[in-house]
């Protein structure tokens, strides 16, 4: 069974991959098409390179992924 840390960084991947195939590769681009604030995409890049944890994203911040 994956551990949390390894279940956070593939959740974060998948994010950033998500925005990029939809031609959003930076944070103010994610930001400008309604997702979430440059912040949260910050600690996604740092989680997906395996350098911090997060907790769980609040509902507003799913419904904005």
């Amino acid at each position: 069974m994956s551990s949390q840390a390894d279940q956070q960084q593939r959740f974060a991947r998948l994010v950033i991959a998500g925005f990029e195939a939809a031609g959003h590769s930076t944070d103010a681009e994610v930001v400008a098409a309604g997702g979430p604030s440059t912040t949260y995409m910050t600690q996604l890049r740092k989680v997906a390179d395996g350098r911090e944890l997060m907790a769980d994203p609040r509902n507003a911040t799913l419904r904005r992924i």
